[in-house]
């Protein structure tokens, strides 16, 4: 450990990682959840339907966090950066609010719905649950008096929620496609980020996204079935928020691609009465993909994922799969990344699975 930091942080800073205890710690949490809701689902007439509901939520957070040891050597390297022993902490966090739906529908014909839908949506705040939750080494009024420890705790999250969209069936009913626009405006969004020595959520004062959807399904025939989605994000961003600091502050939110889709094609088909053939394969596609918060790099994601194999049931009491191969074209794509801790300019990466073939015993009694 010495050399990894002697490798990484200036020569003429004089520090102590040799190893050994360092410190003990502890971090608790506890939540409790009340409700009380009600949903009404009617019909006005052949044509005209309603849908009503409201909720009442109360949410109890807890978090604490404490030192019980911390070895007192003065070089300790994350006393030397300014980052541990950080200041203990015990804080609670109590919200309630009321949140609903609200929404209309108008029947065309038996194969066709208009709707539109207002959903008001809440989530409770809390308390972070990190070590240095509360600040570093020099907010500790333990080691520095009259140091101010920071407050661990964050605000609840509003959504108001509209959207109009249009729902069909065709072919029998053997196709369905569904059409959305939506809108939703956020206040105190909560946004989760890491910053190098710590993981926290924030709040941004404000927020929106907007964008249209189109979804569909299609059973080609007996053993076929094809599936496809596409997702137009046009917004999706936080508003000017001098608190986020400038690298937030009105910002495209992380994993928001303006651009995604895919598309799957499915097969089942019965050999005999004890197998059937089963396979799946999936194509999924996302452009200018952020996927930290505060990430300086863009992405585009082609995902291929392929499951093939051949099924066996035992009357309801075994269900097998012989064989699957999943990501059946072995690409490989980043799925999250993050800053790299005490390196400026550095990204950590976190790539996709890689190509799995197994076989699946699922039983039942």
């Amino acid at each position: 450990m010495q050399r990894v930091y002697a490798a990484t942080l200036p020569s003429t800073l004089v520090f102590d990682a040799s190893p050994g205890l360092r410190s003990v710690e502890v971090i608790e949490g506890n939540n409790e959840s009340l409700a009380f809701f009600g949903q009404w689902d009617g019909r006005l007439n052949e044509k005209w339907g309603f849908t009503a509901g409201l909720r009442w939520s109360q949410e109890k957070k807890q978090g604490q966090f404490e030192n019980l040891y911390y070895r007192p050597n003065p070089l300790d390297v994350y006393k030397v950066l300014g980052v541990q022993p950080a200041p203990h902490f015990n804080e609670s966090k109590t919200d309630e609010a009321f949140s609903g739906t609200l929404g209309i529908q108008y029947h065309i014909n038996e194969d066709a719905m208009l709707y539109a839908s207002y959903n008001r949506g809440f989530k409770a705040g809390g308390v972070n649950l990190d070590a240095n939750a509360a600040g570093g080494y020099r907010q500790n009024p333990d080691f520095f008096p009259g140091a101010i420890p920071g407050d661990p705790r964050y605000d609840p999250e509003f959504v108001n929620a509209y959207e109009l969209g249009l729902k069909t069936q065709f072919w029998d009913r053997r196709g369905r496609a569904n059409f959305s626009a939506f809108y939703n405006d956020m206040t105190d969004l909560q946004v989760a980020r890491f910053v190098g020595t710590q993981f926290q959520v924030l709040n941004a004062g404000t927020a929106e996204v907007y964008g249209l959807e189109v979804e569909s399904a299609l059973e080609i025939n007996d053993i076929l079935s094809l599936d496809a989605a596409v997702t137009y994000l046009p917004e999706a961003q936080l508003g000017e928020d001098a608190s986020l600091g400038p690298v937030l502050s009105g910002r495209r939110f992380a994993v928001a691609p303006e651009l995604s889709g895919s598309v799957s094609l499915k097969l089942d088909k019965p050999l005999n009465d004890t197998f059937s053939l089963v396979g799946r394969i999936n194509q999924q596609e996302q452009n200018q993909l952020d996927l930290d918060p505060e990430a300086k790099r863009r992405y585009s994601a082609t995902r291929f994922i392929g499951k093939t194999g051949a099924e066996k049931r035992y009357e309801d009491i075994l269900h097998g799969e012989v064989g699957y191969e999943k990501v059946a074209f072995d690409k490989r794509y980043v799925t999250n990344h993050f800053s790299t801790t005490l390196q400026s300019g550095d990204t950590n990466a976190y790539m996709s699975a890689p190509r799995t073939f197994g076989v699946t015993l699922r039983g039942s009694f």
